[in-house]
């Protein structure tokens, strides 16, 4: 980070752990002295278990919340046989750490850029977090890793990557394999009944632009879900970034500065 971009870690014990439930999570918390929110990243997509992405406080900088950074099982949140293993941890996890931490779920927010903004989507409203900010997410998921497998990768590597994440997914060529992760969003939104704010942080150019409308019309109308579509000029994909954390920060020092009601 460059500039005004870098800022100081709060004071806080950083500590790592593995959860187990329906799957084994590793992750790392991060208490920060008399912090009353509770801020959860996830991991980037991969085919395989993912350590707890802990440089992601870099980008939070000071922010005076609690930080719970969350790994990945070995099926990846999705799996096995499109269970949710994974997810539904995670969302134990999340209430588990408030609960030890005397965090209320109203102030617990989920964050995440691409596929972890859909991770801080369906974990945050099954967890009934109060905040959700997901940085251009593409929100049908089966869709999604079907372009991925169809579009031409970079290298042998990136190739091998996209297609071992298929089969995780279980998605192949015909288009029913997508049906059930491209309904787990509006699924989530119809069954949730707590109040929450949804910031989805996107820019124009960004391939996943059409998703992120397609969100915005499922949030419409919803009774305790406020919806928030924020336009963005950070350019396309690959440049969100730092133009999201710097959103992040912004939005959680508003927050935490909010009286408590």
């Amino acid at each position: 980070m460059r500039g005004n971009e870098t800022a100081l870690l709060p004071p806080g014990d950083l500590v790592f752990g593995r959860y187990e439930r329906e799957a084994t999570l590793p992750y790392a918390l991060h208490r920060v002295d008399s912090a009353r929110h509770l801020l959860v990243s996830f991991p980037a997509l991969t085919a395989s278990a993912a350590n707890p992405l802990v440089e992601v406080g870099r980008y939070l900088g000071d922010l005076r919340c609690h930080r719970l950074y969350i790994g990945a099982d070995e099926h990846f949140y999705i799996g096995p046989d499109g269970a949710l293993a994974g997810a539904h941890t995670a969302v134990r996890l999340i209430w588990r750490e408030a609960q030890r931490l005397g965090i209320d779920e109203r102030d617990v927010a989920c964050i995440g850029s691409s596929f972890r903004a859909l991770c801080a989507l369906y974990i945050g409203l099954k967890a009934r977090s109060g905040l959700v900010i997901a940085g251009a997410p593409p929100a049908r998921m089966g869709r999604w890793i079907a372009k991925l497998v169809q579009g031409s990768a970079p290298g042998r590597q990136a190739h091998s990557l996209r297609h071992a994440i298929a089969a995780v997914a279980g998605i192949d060529e015909t288009v029913a394999s997508q049906h059930a992760l491209d309904r787990l969003l509006p699924r989530a939104i119809g069954r949730a009944n707590h109040e929450a704010d949804i910031h989805t942080f996107v820019s124009a150019h960004d391939p996943v632009y059409e998703e992120s409308e397609w969100l915005a019309r499922h949030l419409a109308g919803h009774a305790s879900l406020r919806s928030h579509l924020v336009l963005s000029d950070y350019g396309d994909h690959s440049q969100i970034k730092i133009p999201f954390y710097r959103y992040v920060r912004q939005t959680m020092r508003r927050t935490i500065a909010a009286p408590i009601a």
